[in-house]
């Protein structure tokens, strides 16, 4: 009998690219020989499984505190199932949730702890600063996210980059698509500060030739994006998010991923358009879609906020079907090659390695539970109360002084 290696992912199950990134780091590590069960906590978190349909079991991971709402008991019970839960460690992603962050303060340092950085947000650093003397190592999600950590004193030492990975047999080419217009997909999120949603409608407007956008997704500025796309008067159609094991069915039958982020951390939708043979249209993002799409040649980039490039982009691969095709299969071959979940896996399992190794051994010592409070890394702060074009014009000095 194989004895398996115990690892918690705190994350509640939802219907997003961090859930399935989980999903695939399940898969990977399992033949292994390491178990990666989920851990929600709280009644916020109960509230989210009572109400999203999500495709985890009950084997997959647990619920604890389902009933509590004050979230120093949150931190207590989390605290001791993971002590007790006979876990080896723990990965938790900056900002997944404020108590899931502060609790491994508070951890015996027996349980091995590994923070994920899935963005570049401002917020996103500065907790995984914060935290940093409170895990063994810092996994970026691409070269941008690591540099980033380092070039704000986390030692290089501690920060590794492992790409997010798709299950290549899980997304893989439908049947060739025969269609008199363009299909566009954009799929993720709707939050308009992050993924650039509101410019969906913007684009297609200044489409030349015909093409059909099929937007999949839930978020903040759902209703701001329905708006805009009946005051464009533009084809498109607006479903709701769907849950993991529909995405790859639904990617099947697109020709086009149409991915406007104003910032990512690594870009997961556009690596499983990719795998399903969908080329990606996407924003330009130093370090990390360039590191996904090589522009030319499996999909197309175009600087943040150029709208006019990204519809030239879609209707120069509308009206070469035989290059959009070509592409198609290049993207498919770089996903394969570069961006598959036994990839991944193994990128985490040699870390693993070297924190069971004790080579990330140092850390703070754990603080007491009976002085729970949050760090301002984890509270509400005045960035969170400025107005949305401030954050995105200083988001956009960043990377001009960045280059």
């Amino acid at each position: 009998m194989v004895v398996m290696r115990r690892y918690a992912f705190l994350t509640t199950p939802h219907l997003g690219g961090t859930y399935r990134v989980f999903q695939t780091l399940r898969g990977g590590l399992a033949s292994r020989g390491v178990e990666v069960r989920w851990v929600a906590v709280g009644a916020q978190s109960a509230r989210v499984l009572a109400t999203c349909e999500h495709p985890a079991g009950a084997d997959e991971g647990e619920l604890i505190a389902p009933e509590v709402e004050d979230e120093c008991e949150q931190g207590r019970r989390l605290k001791r199932h993971l002590e007790t839960g006979q876990y080896r460690g723990v990965f938790v992603g900056a900002l997944c949730g404020r108590v899931e962050n502060n609790c491994i303060r508070y951890l015996d340092p027996a349980v091995a702890r590994i923070m994920i950085v899935h963005t570049t947000s401002v917020g996103a650093y500065a907790a995984a600063r914060t935290l940093a003397p409170y895990v063994n190592a810092i996994v970026g999600v691409s070269v941008r996210v690591r540099d980033d950590l380092v070039a704000r004193g986390i030692g290089r030492e501690r920060v590794f980059a492992i790409p997010n990975g798709v299950a290549v047999d899980q997304f893989n080419p439908g049947a060739p698509r025969v269609s008199e217009r363009l299909r566009l997909l954009y799929l993720g999120r709707l939050d308009d500060s992050s993924k650039g949603v509101l410019w969906l409608p913007k684009v297609m407007r200044r489409l030349r030739t015909a093409a059909h956008l099929t937007i999949v997704g839930d978020g903040p500025d759902r209703v701001r994006l329905e708006q805009g796309l009946r005051g464009a008067a533009v084809a498109a159609h607006l479903r709701t998010a769907v849950s993991s094991h529909q995405v790859p069915g639904i990617l099947r039958e697109h020709d086009v991923l149409l991915a406007p982020s104003r910032y990512e951390g690594f870009g997961q939708a556009i690596v499983e358009a990719m795998a399903c043979a969908v080329v990606p249209v996407a924003s330009r993002i130093r370090g990390v879609t360039d590191m996904i799409v090589d522009h030319g040649r499996d999909g197309c980039l175009f600087p943040i906020g150029d709208l006019g490039a990204a519809a030239a982009a879609i209707d120069a691969l509308a009206l070469d079907p035989a290059r959009r095709e070509q592409m198609a299969r290049a993207a498919r071959r770089a996903a394969v090659s570069r961006f598959s979940s036994e990839r991944m896996a193994s990128g985490y399992w040699q870390l693993l390695a070297r924190v069971a190794q004790g080579d990330l051994s140092t850390l703070s010592p754990p603080l007491s539970i009976d002085d729970w409070c949050f760090p301002p890394a984890l509270c509400s702060g005045m960035r969170t109360r400025l107005p949305e074009w401030v954050k995105s014009r200083g988001r956009r000095v960043r990377e001009w002084l960045s280059r």
